[in-house]
């Protein structure tokens, strides 16, 4: 055993092989406990040589803005893998804290962010641009999430230079998959073509590829040692034939681009019909009032589940939640079909968030409003 009194300043003698364990995980939880999962070092490293990765998305000319949770497997990638991959300097703050991150684009001239869905929506609603210069700011790299229309023109609108670049990787367990698009507010679900290293199809429920315009479960594929749950016997459920099982709803076009649907958690089936909760989100969100929303399924014993809404509302002078929720109910009557209308929207001070990836858990509001 070597000692620090020894001397010894020699490489220690350990092979690491593209497949040995690099660190141990955690998946999201949002849709259940969190799942410990082992990332190999061929993992970590596949397809990120110098360059190949955040200088084919981010402004090299000028600092990138990543809002930092730390402990998470987003922090380790920032560390490790932009350190590695981007020739510009990266500048870390808290994840929450939207006017800090302002005040450093300002400060720094930033040319690229990173941002979640949820702190873009409060960049949006708190206006930081009307005390803050955003002008130097070119990309904005959101992912982990939907970004509303709505919220993804006014961010658009507080920094008239910028693009939204975002990228979907199917959930913890594809990594390295990807795909990437820059962001169209009419098209808010399409997450654009799968980049290099990366195959994907759409499956229907045997397993076996879809045509092209049809819904089925997306699968992801890479030639990088596989990430596997740290207990193996979760492993046959998501790993198929070299596949990776996203969970996700989505369609491909004859461009070969894919279009988002819902995962396959959220996704409402009620009478014969599946409904996107994006879709219905989506437009509760064009409601002027509504600040979030959350479209999630409640058990049915007639109709196997039945559609409803959560809401975040900026109310008007005097308005009571339920004359608010009626307002929201016919607005997205007026625009959505019949089907796709929450049968009710419930008026809540906060929607329930995870912690650290700050995304909406659907799983507490079916819990919460089950049987009502």
């Amino acid at each position: 055993m070597l000692t620090p009194r020894s001397g010894d300043t020699s490489p220690v003698p350990v092979v690491i092989s593209p497949e040995d364990v690099a660190d141990i995980l955690y998946t999201s939880g949002t849709t259940g406990p969190a799942k410990p999962f082992l990332n190999p070092h061929g993992n970590a490293s596949f397809g990120r040589g110098w360059g190949a990765h955040a200088e084919a998305i981010f402004d090299q000319s000028a600092p990138l803005l990543s809002p930092l949770p730390l402990g998470t497997a987003y922090s380790a990638s920032t560390a490790g893998v932009f350190a590695l991959t981007t020739t510009a300097p990266i500048i870390v703050s808290a994840p929450d804290d939207v006017e800090h991150m302002a005040e450093l684009v300002a400060r720094h001239r930033v040319a690229s962010v990173m941002l979640r869905p949820k702190a873009a929506m409060e960049f949006v609603r708190t206006r930081v641009g009307d005390r803050h210069d955003l002008t130097s700011v070119s990309v904005l790299g959101v992912a982990s999430g939907a970004l509303p229309p709505r919220y993804a023109r006014d961010l658009l609108a507080m920094m008239p230079g910028a693009r939204i670049s975002t990228a979907y990787g199917g959930g913890s367990e594809a990594v390295p998959a990807h795909l990437r698009t820059v962001y169209d507010p009419d098209r808010p679900l399409n997450m654009g073509r799968a980049q290099t290293g990366t195959q994907l199809q759409i499956t229907g429920d045997d397993g076996e590829p879809v045509p092209a315009g049809r819904l089925g479960e997306i699968w992801l594929k890479t030639a990088a040692p596989r990430r596997g749950y740290l207990d193996p016997s979760l492993d046959d459920r998501v790993f198929v034939r070299g596949w990776v099982r996203t969970g996700d709803i989505g369609r491909v076009d004859e461009n070969g681009e894919l279009y988002f649907f819902d995962r396959g958690d959220d996704a409402i089936r009620t009478a014969g019909q599946l409904i996107s909760s994006l879709d219905v989100e989506n437009v509760l969100y064009e409601y002027p009032a509504v600040r979030e929303a959350a479209a999630f399924a409640v058990p049915s014993r007639d109709h196997g589940q039945i559609l409803e809404a959560a809401v975040v509302l900026d109310p008007g002078p005097g308005q009571t939640p339920d004359d608010a929720a009626a307002a929201v109910r016919a607005f997205a009557a007026g625009r959505l079909a019949p089907h796709q209308v929450p049968g009710t929207i419930h008026v809540l001070d906060e929607l329930p968030r995870d912690g650290v990836s700050d995304k909406v858990l659907k799983v507490r509001l079916r819990e919460r409003f089950a049987g009502r």
